[in-house]
């Protein structure tokens, strides 16, 4: 039986199309939703592009309680779009390049590893890294600054 290298090994992924990555979605929606402002707004997560989203607003005008009553007020339809703002974040991360420091003592023995016990915690750390990333720019985004949207305080 011949033992196969690295540089002889190759995944073969032509015959896979339309993958959507769930997890990554999931990661993302829970950055986003424990961001502080999200908690107070609508999100509407799963936009691409740009979406109208249809308004409804009234201007009440009250009256006196009186028998006869005249027509006031106002309700309006209105529409607004909103465009999403792509981003990426991407790292790639190889356990192999634990081996010559300190973390390989927390590791599985051997020279494979499928997992490295700190994951969970670089996992929660890039989702507070998220969380702060989407509340500054809710709040500090400029278009003038190359941002795709004005943030609220602007």
């Amino acid at each position: 039986m011949k033992i196969y290298s690295e540089q002889e090994f190759g995944y073969v992924v032509s015959s896979i199309t339309g993958f959507t990555d769930q997890v990554g979605g999931e990661l993302l929606a829970k950055a986003l939703i424990g961001a502080t402002t999200p908690r107070y707004a609508n999100v509407r997560l799963g936009i691409k592009g740009t979406q109208a989203l249809n308004l409804l607003d009234s201007t009440p005008s009250f009256q006196a309680g009186a028998c006869s009553l005249s027509t006031s007020g106002t309700t309006t339809f209105t529409q607004r779009n909103i465009t999403t703002c792509p981003e990426t974040l991407f790292e790639s991360l190889c356990y192999k390049q634990l081996y010559p420091t300190y973390q390989s003592m927390l590791m599985n023995a051997g020279q494979t590893s499928e997992s490295v016990p700190f994951e969970q915690i670089i996992g929660d750390l890039k989702v507070k890294q998220i969380q702060q990333r989407i509340e500054q720019k809710l709040w500090q985004a400029t278009t003038a600054g190359g941002d795709c949207f004005d943030g609220l305080k602007n």
